[in-house]
Formats: structure tokens, sequence, C-alpha cells
């Protein structure tokens, strides 16, 4: 088992980071290569452009190890009622073989 996550404010980090001290398992962060705006303003008109234009922003490299049970809690903020569009990109760029079992932790944050 492993935990993938994505956090803006630190919300949903706190609560991987969290669940990472229980469950002692390896724990990754997905990040844009270019960083969200910090601004709620300018972040909220950013992914109005990414859903309206479907475009999936460019995802710093990531190594992750996949256990072979392939077991993976996932956690990300809500953004217009929908997973950011990185986790569109991070599924596009990520291939997973075999049977693969996800736990969504959907947080605001």
């Amino acid at each position: 088992m492993i935990i993938i996550y994505f956090s803006q404010s630190g919300t949903t980090k706190a609560a991987a980071e969290q669940l990472h001290s229980v469950l002692n398992v390896p724990i990754y962060q997905i990040e844009p290569v270019k960083a969200y705006p910090a601004d709620f303003s300018e972040l909220a008109e950013v992914t109005k452009l990414e859903v309206a234009k479907q475009v999936q922003p460019d995802l710093k490299r990531m190594a992750i190890d996949l256990p072979e049970d392939h077991k993976i809690i996932l956690g990300f903020p809500t953004w217009r009622h929908q997973p950011p569009m990185l986790i569109e990109r991070f599924f596009c760029r990520k291939r997973f073989k075999g049977p693969t079992n996800f736990s969504v932790y959907n947080q605001f944050g």
C-alpha cells in the first residue's frame, strides 16, 4: 500500500501525512511543474480555464515504487466539483499494470 496525494492549501497534505504516520507506508506528492497561484481568485481562474480547455498541467517527475498488491490511497482537493486536472494528467502518465485498488480520499485543500 502507498499514499499518493496532491495538496494546494496543505489540508490534503496534512491528512495524507496523518494516514502515513498511522499506516507507516510510503507517501508521494503529486506536484505541478508550474505552481498554482496561492491567491484564491487567481487559482479559480486558472482552474476554470483548465477545465474549459481540458488542460492537464505538466507534473514534476515522480519515482513511485508500486507494491505488488497495488493498493493506493489517493488524496486530492475537489475543484469545480471534480478532481484537479493534474490528477487526470497523473493517470495519463502512470501506467498501472495488473489489478490496482484505489481508495480515494477526497479532501478540500
